[in-house]
């Protein structure tokens, strides 16, 4: 499992794509899926992040004593293989820049191959285009043959996680600044880092000529050929373009006393969360609002200001946040977006809308985010705590409509107690304290609900936390369940929050100080709290610990493989050993954790006896039709199968 390349003072980290790092995990799925025996198969995980101590621990934990040798010589052996990879790429450079001079001598052209290795250097993969366009008479250079070291990445891209993403940025920054030197970009269709490198790689090249060329398995070379040859006369012609100077995104940083003069804008991911993080953040003194749930008309203006190959909470977020400053007139408005330190494509979000929001001429609008690497940096600790019930609050609520409503005797009733209590709690956290009586008197008046004691098929949703949580973008799913006769059970927010915390204290621990332990401690003892304020009415809706859903994920992938897809997969085996009689795996198109987690419920799906429905949202296709059909399908099957009874108490 290669995790990471070294640390860089330019970037919060440097992963390597989530289809490489889980690359064991497929392979060993695929050869097992044949009745094909994997014992014999050696995948470690291989972290350059590594020190001595950490690696001698690692690189023990991952091969065979026996085997392979002791800790010292198999760390040895790893420091030298790191040196003769560095020796080659230093020999990479060194070629590069002869290459380079003799263009610049010659004044001849040259074109930069950017993208993914797998894509530049095999020839089957590319159709043997690179060979063809060097016989076009121009001089072709990979990538990895530039001097990227003279090149800053620059503010804008701190976050830019993806190794490849990185080094395909500071190469399109250097063909953007030098005279003769243009940018050939291949890329395969539906690659997740691609659908947001790529508009990073147009926007730094700022007008400059580069040819992108998307291959998939369905390609010829025919088409390509015309397109190549059309570059090169283009780029002929453009061969005594000016060279401009370094282009930077302006980025717009906001303190937290600016922030109080702003209102700030936040997405609709989740019905009722959104509405009491919002509470909590009025609470804190910030004008906090929560957006409207998306529309369809949201979504597709946020999709024409993206390229179109991006996941869909990106183009529904950006596109409402338009709208919501337009339509309601907000003269000082910040947009709400938190973000992470990847792999996920989320943590990428920031980088784009502020992309678009310059592009449309909004540049002093700001983006304020924050990070659980950061610790939510700026907050004290009685605002996180704030913040964290509110999170733990909506879960709570949502998770009471969910186990409700399918068996409310007077229909409406659970919606009208959500929403009375979802006003009086928000009336408590807007005062700037947890609003305990307030949450107790909620409960009370859930479990006055009349209901039906029937039996009604189980149905546990993980997946994406965007997709899952907002009925836009998952059509209403939960709707489309209860419709289908069954009951929903939504993986919660809180298990996020709660990941990232764990994730940073297992491989991070570092970093953290008695500061930090002490911002971060309360965390698990509120959520257990709030559960068992709840025991009588979700006796048998309690969320096992983060814990125990990261042992199971760690069966298909490791911790270090850091994202979603370790809980995508622990929680749905979860679901099943408390009883579900389906999961139903939420994911934007082109979800790398998507596709991953989707090809390791296929198995899951047949070693448990549970079955699995991947569902892949990509706001084009009406959907609701398809779902409640193949629900309604699947559950019919479990009707007869004793579950458990709702039990009122």
């Amino acid at each position: 499992y290669m995790i990471a390349a070294g640390h860089n003072s330019q970037v919060t980290r440097r992963f390597f794509c989530p289809y490489i790092i889980s690359h064991p995990t497929v392979i060993k799925g695929s050869l097992e899926s044949k009745n094909i025996n994997t014992s014999r198969i050696i995948s470690p995980v291989i972290d350059f992040r590594w020190d001595k101590k950490k690696g001698r621990k690692g690189l023990s934990k991952g091969f065979d004593k026996k085997a392979f040798g002791q800790a010292d010589g198999l760390w040895d052996a790893f420091e030298e293989g790191k040196r003769a990879m560095e020796d080659f790429k230093r020999g990479c450079t060194a070629e590069g820049n002869k290459i380079l001079e003799g263009i610049k001598e010659r004044n001849e052209i040259g074109v930069v191959i950017l993208g993914h290795p797998y894509n530049i250097y095999d020839p089957a993969a590319n159709l043997h285009l690179i060979e063809k366009l060097a016989r076009l008479g121009v001089t072709v250079i990979p990538m990895d043959f530039l001097p990227l070291d003279q090149v800053e990445l620059g503010e804008e891209f701190s976050n830019l996680f993806w190794e490849t993403g990185r080094k395909i940025v500071l190469a399109a920054k250097y063909v953007s600044q030098t005279k003769n030197l243009f940018a050939l970009y291949i890329t395969n269709f539906s690659c997740g880092p691609d659908s947001f490198v790529l508009s990073y790689a147009e926007e730094v090249m700022h007008g400059k000529p580069m040819l992108i060329l998307e291959i998939d398995e369905h390609g010829a070379d025919a088409g390509f050929m015309t397109r190549l040859e059309a570059f090169v006369d283009v780029i002929h012609s453009n061969k005594s373009t000016t060279i401009k100077g370094p282009y930077k995104i302006k980025t717009r940083s906001i303190g937290k006393e600016e922030l109080k003069q702003r209102t700030l804008l936040v997405p609709s991911m989740h019905p009722v969360g959104t509405i009491l993080l919002s509470a909590a953040l009025r609470g804190c003194g910030l004008d906090a609002r929560p957006m409207d749930m998306e529309t369809r008309a949201d979504f597709e203006l946020g999709k024409r200001l993206c390229r179109g190959s991006e996941c869909i909470p990106t183009w529904s977020t950006i596109g409402r946040f338009i709208k919501e400053i337009e339509t309601k007139k907000i003269e000082r408005p910040a947009l709400f977006m938190p973000t992470a330190s990847g792999p996920c494509r989320f943590g990428q979000y920031k980088t784009l809308h502020r992309i678009i929001l310059n592009r449309l001429g909004k540049e002093d609008v700001p983006i304020f985010s924050w990070c659980a690497e950061d610790s939510y940096d700026g907050l004290g600790t009685k605002e996180r705590r704030l913040l964290w019930n509110a999170v733990l609050i909506s879960d709570l609520l949502f998770k009471l409509r969910c186990r409700t409503k399918p068996y409310e005797k007077n229909r409406g009733e659970t919606v009208g107690v959500l929403s009375d209590s979802i006003k009086k709690i928000t009336v408590g956290l807007e005062k700037g304290s947890v609003p305990y009586d307030e949450a107790k008197k909620s409960l009370d008046m859930f479990s006055k609900i009349k209901i039906r004691e029937e039996r009604r098929p189980l149905v546990g949703i993980v997946g994406e936390i965007y997709v899952r949580c907002n009925p836009f973008s998952n059509q209403y799913l939960i709707e489309a369940i209860e419709e289908a006769g069954g009951e929903a059970w939504l993986a919660p927010i809180s298990e996020w929050v709660l990941y990232t915390t764990f994730v940073e204290k297992q491989l991070y621990s570092g970093r953290f100080d008695i500061a930090q332990y002490l911002k971060n401690h309360f965390m698990g003892s509120d959520a257990e709290s709030w559960a068992d304020l709840s025991e009588g009415l979700l006796s048998n809706r309690r969320e096992p610990s983060i814990e125990t859903i990261i042992s199971e994920g760690e069966r298909y992938f490791p911790l270090e493989f850091e994202g979603e897809s370790i809980l995508t997969v622990g929680r749905g085996i979860e679901f099943v050993k408390q009883g579900v009689d389906l999961i139903i795996n939420c994911a934007p198109f082109g979800c790398m954790h998507g596709n991953l987690t989707t090809a390791v419920f296929q198995k899951i799906e047949a070693e448990l006896g549970v079955p699995v429905i991947n569902i892949f949202y990509d706001g084009e296709r009406e959907v609701n039709g398809i779902i409640r059909s193949t629900i309604k399908n699947k559950l019919e099957k479990y009707k007869e199968k004793p579950l458990c009874l709702l039990e009122n108490t």
